[in-house]
């Protein structure tokens, strides 16, 4: 039957999805080249050709932070810096194009970055247009910065938008932990830790004093701490740099001079060489096409899984047509993906989706045990969907902080999704009876089904109501009936169960297939 061959179709989609999504960050077969430089060669000497005492150029992986810092990116650079840390590779480039973010992703991914193993690759964040805020405080976690000479940095506020649309600075309970979070990444890295705090401390003047063994950068907040350690300095020593109500930011001269930058390159290659890299041998770990695209459709993952669901109703209502299983699949895989790179769902989750639509194809159309198999699948089915909306991490481990309210939201997206479908579903059944296009679909849907069936006879005129016929198959409550020599897909009314052989009478049409009910011979 075309219907339970298009389900099953749909769950190798789900299968292939799930393989095809396995493994984001793998290295390419082949690295991405990228151009070198030409070498200048000096026509006094002879060129030389390659030394046993040359050192091997270094291994580099490349990582791309591009967009809008939020939970997707954070996912991915965790993913490719373990990557990273799996291929041993000697440095890691983080190329940094943002202009902010969501805190709580920055805060994560300063601290993926902060927490890189000693041993492991050298982390490097390349600049070569604007990072900004949490851009910014990504950028300093690693332990060198890069900038091309237009690219600038810095302005590590902390603000968010009301509910009117006005954008205010967030509260000191919010601004004190990105401080101190500032003054870690400066300790740990070297950089400075008053420039780094004026880059957020809006409110605090950054000073300078000009002292024998060179200059001394200080924040407001740490001025008493700073003269009682060098008694000697005074008060009146202190030149104001950047006063209040101002957040520090550099151009890319200003970083290097200002001893924020470790230099500055023209672009990726070149950086790849100053690290002592080949351009060519490069680990591309950049995000790849199904996982941007999973960002695009991250928003709308509820709205996926509704989708598929309502898609696979319908085939379920008018098999023989195969769209509505394909469109259902094609949802289905995009809920996966995206879930997938967010790193809610992985194997199990569709595991149980598959095994709660086979366990109904076979209530339906192979194995009608009363409605028992079926109310099984579907709940299994559900399983699978509340687990695809919880963390991967934390799923099973109920003893984990924050696990109940990761089971409440996952229940409440997994509600709206079955509410969706089930709004869609009484929405098409109250349009399409007006719609041109379902009388069509209907006789469509039972000429295909009927050139299927084993009489291949086409019906392309549907049975009145009243006409009688004999249940080919049991009606548990979808199955086939034989009217006039021809068979056509019905289904039982109110869902009762009719057995094979069983006189029944047609009371209605809907979606191309009859609606009976059995004839009790007087």
């Amino acid at each position: 039957m075309i219907a339970l061959r298009t389900l099953l179709l749909l769950c190798s989609l789900l299968v292939t999805a799930t393989l095809g999504a396995a493994d984001p960050t793998s290295p390419p077969t082949a690295p991405t080249a990228a151009p070198t430089a030409t070498p200048v060669v000096d026509p006094a000497k002879p060129e030389a050709g390659p030394s046993a005492d040359t050192p091997p150029a270094k291994r580099i992986a490349y990582v791309k932070i591009d967009g809008e810092i939020d939970q997707n990116r954070a996912a991915y650079y965790r993913r490719a810096m373990d990557a990273a840390i799996a291929a041993k590779v000697d440095a890691v480039v983080v190329h940094m194009t943002t202009p902010g973010g969501g805190v709580g992703s920055a805060i994560e991914m300063t601290h993926k970055a902060l927490a890189m193993p000693a041993d492991g690759p050298l982390t490097v964040a390349f600049v070569d247009r604007e990072s900004y805020s949490a851009g910014s405080l990504i950028a300093f976690a690693h332990q060198r910065v890069y900038l091309t000479d237009v690219a600038t940095i810095g302005n590590i506020g902390v603000i968010f938008q009301t509910a009117d649309g006005k954008i205010e600075y967030g509260p000191e309970k919010i601004e004190t932990v990105i401080r101190v979070l500032l003054r870690s990444v400066a300790q740990k890295n070297g950089w400075s830790e008053a420039k780094l705090m004026k880059m957020t401390a809006r409110n605090q003047d950054l000073y300078r004093f000009d002292l024998p063994d060179g200059p001394q950068w200080v924040i407001e907040d740490d001025l008493g701490r700073f003269l009682a350690a060098h008694p000697e300095v005074k008060t009146e020593q202190k030149v104001l740099i950047l006063g209040e109500d101002r957040l520090l930011s550099y151009t890319a001269k200003e970083a290097f001079d200002e001893h924020m930058a470790n230099g500055l390159v023209k672009d990726l290659p070149a950086l790849y060489r100053e690290l002592g890299g080949d351009p060519a041998t490069v680990l591309d770990l950049a995000p790849s096409a199904s996982e941007e695209l999973s960002w695009v459709l991250s928003g709308y993952t509820s709205i996926l899984a509704a989708l598929a669901v309502l898609f696979i109703i319908f085939e379920l209502k008018a098999p023989g047509i195969g769209i509505w299983a394909t469109l259902g699949g094609i949802c289905g895989v995009l809920f996966f993906v995206c879930q997938f790179y967010l790193e809610l769902a992985s194997y199990p989750e569709v595991i149980l989706v598959m095994l709660g639509i086979v366990a109904i194809a076979l209530e339906i159309f192979l194995l009608p045990t009363g409605g028992m198999l079926a109310l099984g699948g579907v709940g299994i089915a559900m399983i699978g969907l509340v687990l695809a909306f919880m963390p991967d991490a934390s799923q099973f481990s109920p003893g984990t902080p924050g696990w109940g309210g990761s089971l409440m939201d996952a229940l409440i997206s997994s509600m709206f999704a079955m509410l969706a479908a089930g709004g869609g579903m009484i929405a098409l059944i109250m349009a399409l009876p007006r719609l041109a296009v379902a009388s069509n679909m209907a006789s469509t849907a039972e000429i295909t089904a009927t050139a299927t069936s084993d009489s291949a006879t086409a019906v392309t005129n549907l049975a009145g109501i009243g006409s009688r016929g004999v249940a080919r198959s049991d009606l548990a409550p979808n199955g086939y009936i034989v009217l006039a020599g021809r068979e056509i897909s019905a289904e039982a009314q109110h869902g009762e169960f009719i057995k094979a052989g069983t006189p029944v009478e047609i009371v209605g049409m809907r979606f191309g297939e009859a609606i009976v009910q059995a004839v009790t011979e007087s």
